[in-house]
């Protein structure tokens, strides 16, 4: 049986559990590309390698302010994790076109196909910020937990 509006459950449940597996996840990969500086042949490789790890370690550390406060029932709440959501998709936008510059510079200025990868996980970045973002805005169960829809006095 879902659990009441008023209660933490449902997406919200869902976006904390999903985000702290991403933390997990970001924080492996993070410590895999920084020991793959150990094995790079060229500047350009310890370059790209760097940059995705400065990346997903700034996606680990944001994801972890994000979801630190997540169950503070304050009205004020909602908007800390939007502006959070917005800043982690700005960052993997930037990191994004850093990584492609540093790949272009890894691969001596030759563009593959492999380079694109950074520039499709600031798609889904994107993406992402927009669905959770929404969420945030429009959510029933957000209005009810975070007391959004109690009149000013009783907050």
């Amino acid at each position: 049986m879902p659990a009441p509006l008023n209660e933490f459950g449902g997406w919200l449940r869902f976006f904390q559990v999903a985000n702290w597996i991403g933390v997990a996840v970001c924080g492996a990969m993070a410590a895999l590309c920084a020991l793959s500086t150990l094995g790079a042949e060229t500047a350009g490789q310890v370059a790209e390698a760097l940059v995705t790890t400065a990346d997903l370690g700034v996606t680990a550390w944001l994801t972890c302010r994000l979801l630190r406060p997540i169950k503070d029932r304050s009205p004020r709440t909602p908007a800390r994790v939007i502006r959070l959501i917005g800043w982690i998709a700005a960052l993997t936008v930037l990191f994004a076109f850093l990584e492609a510059g540093a790949a272009l510079w890894a691969n001596g200025g030759q563009w593959t196909d492999a380079d694109t990868r950074s520039m499709r996980g600031s798609f889904h970045a994107l993406v992402w910020c927009g669905v959770w973002t929404s969420y945030f805005r429009r959510s029933r169960r957000v209005r009810a937990y975070y007391g959004l829809d109690r009149p000013a006095a009783e907050c």
